[in-house]
């Protein structure tokens, strides 16, 4: 069986009149660099992202966006949905203040983030028994590290137990780890 990718999907979805609405909430920074990062769901012909702003441009915890797109979704009553009498406004400002910050500089914030994420991915690769799966064969987040520890002996579980006493690690599975890396320099 033929595996779909984003955009076939969504051609598949709008065929039956159907919505495409894609959880992205590690893919908030996705749309602002076209030629290092993967495109974002919406450029991929999602309808409907959900982005977890707070978890990778730096608004305050709890804080997303909704974004919509094409002519699927009834826009007023999406709108209707989200309504609040007593919306928190410092999230709105948090928020506000993410998507200012990242358009002062949209195609050029990621750069030095995504090249220190590729210079600790070329590192990791030198430690024996480490295997770092190969984002870009794949067109996935650059900035994410996926390391394998099976070579080791040990899970993944052992192996995130081993490394958060260091660095502040995702997420982890039986067989590996996920890391996210973030740092303004490499001395962090």
């Amino acid at each position: 069986m033929k595996e779909l990718d984003s955009e076939e999907i969504a051609v598949l979805c709008h065929s039956q009149n159907i919505p495409l609405i894609v959880d992205e909430a590690h893919g908030a920074h996705l749309r602002f660099h076209k030629s290092l990062l993967p495109l974002s769901a919406l450029h991929q012909g999602a309808d409907i992202s959900i982005q977890s702003t707070h978890k990778v441009l730096g608004s305050l915890t709890q804080s997303s966006m909704l974004h919509l797109s094409g002519k699927i979704v009834d826009r007023e009553r999406i709108c209707k949905c989200l309504q609040s009498t007593s919306p928190s406004y410092l999230l709105l400002a948090s928020l506000d203040a993410a998507r200012a910050q990242i358009g002062e500089r949209p195609d050029t914030i990621f750069n030095k983030p995504v090249e220190l994420a590729m210079e600790a991915k070329a590192l990791v690769e030198t430690i024996p028994g480490i295997t770092v799966f190969n984002s870009s064969k794949y067109g996935t987040d650059p900035l994410r590290l996926t390391v394998g520890v099976w070579k080791l002996g040990i899970s993944g579980f052992e192996a995130n137990g081993i490394l958060e006493k260091k660095i502040w690690s995702d997420f982890a599975t039986s067989w590996d780890t996920f890391y996210l890396l973030y740092s303004k320099s490499r001395n962090q």
